[in-house]
């Protein structure tokens, strides 16, 4: 078989340094997923866009960091993604409660850690801060 993947790809990343004070890190990452898409030999193609990984994903990483500290907030959006089989069509009991599509999720993450020593670092991280479902 053979599995075809063509995406629209965003990568920025911007540093500022703020001497004694530390650095600052802003990163931003997207994904448009244009076709993901299963050839079987003698099968019919299979269209497994939206279906394992939504069509549009972006992270936003803020970070600051000095010799002690490391603190960064980071936001995960993933895109609606479909709740039936690849190569199938939605249910008709799903169509008619409206779920034939997972919804959007938006996620807050937080690190911090704490350098103790040489060797030693301390961290504490927090996913989905906000508790969104």
């Amino acid at each position: 078989g053979r599995t075809t993947s063509r995406n629209f790809v965003l990568r920025g990343e911007y540093h500022i340094d703020t001497g004694s004070t530390g650095q600052w890190l802003f990163s931003l990452d997207a994904l448009k997923q244009q076709a993901l898409r299963r050839e079987r030999g003698q099968d019919a193609t299979v269209d497994l866009r939206g279906h394992v990984t939504p069509t549009m994903a972006a992270v936003l990483n803020v970070q600051w960091q000095n010799s002690s500290w490391d603190i960064a907030l980071r936001g995960n959006q993933v895109g609606r993604t479909r709740a039936w089989l690849p190569g199938a069509e939605c249910p008709e009991e799903q169509r008619e409660q409206n779920h034939c599509m997972n919804p959007r999720q938006l996620r807050w993450n937080l690190h911090l850690a704490r350098r103790l020593g040489p060797r030693v670092v301390a961290a504490l991280d927090v996913h989905n801060v906000l508790d969104t479902q």
